[in-house]
């Protein structure tokens, strides 16, 4: 290129380099401010983030905690019905065992006097026996054999006491 020799060749000169200098800078003047406004527009949305951040961290601690007082309320509720089931189960088998010691003892009963049923309808026959051969012989003689039947039946009970002797 060749530098003018006027005065205003060189005020051109001059002017389109000015002019070429201030396109440059207003350029990079607005690359500076979209820097900066990018810049605080990050910032802002960093700022905007961690506060939606804390704001759903605090949502979620208040529904922790109410999620967390519900299941304790639940799990009390729980509780106090097992032991109330525990209760009624324990009174159950207390109940059931008293009925099979019940029942038990009313089969022992009931072996029992089917074994003095047995026993005292074989003395009422051998009593009718004895009467009709009473009826037909002496006095001395059915004595003596009263005796001998009665001392034949013996009723014992299911510890080895004598219940009843006949």
């Amino acid at each position: 290129m060749q530098l003018p020799t006027n005065w205003l060749g060189i005020y051109r000169l001059f002017g389109n380099h000015c002019s070429f200098i201030y396109s440059v800078i207003t350029v990079e003047i607005d690359k500076v401010v979209v820097m900066i406004v990018v810049y605080r527009l990050k910032k802002e949305m960093i700022a905007r983030v961690n506060q939606v951040a804390a704001e759903f961290r605090k949502a979620s601690n208040r529904q922790i905690a109410d999620t967390t007082k519900r299941t304790i309320r639940d799990n009390v509720a729980i509780c106090a019905q097992l032991s109330k089931i525990s209760d009624k189960t324990i009174e159950l088998i207390t109940n059931n065992d008293n009925l099979k010691e019940r029942e038990r003892r009313q089969r022992q009963e009931i072996e029992l006097l089917q074994t003095s049923e047995t026993l005292l309808t074989e003395k009422n026959v051998a009593n009718q026996k004895v009467s009709r051969w009473q009826r037909g012989y002496s006095d001395t003689v059915v004595v003596g054999t009263l005796c001998v039947v009665f001392a034949l039946f013996v009723l014992y009970s299911v510890d080895g006491e004598i219940l009843v002797t006949l």
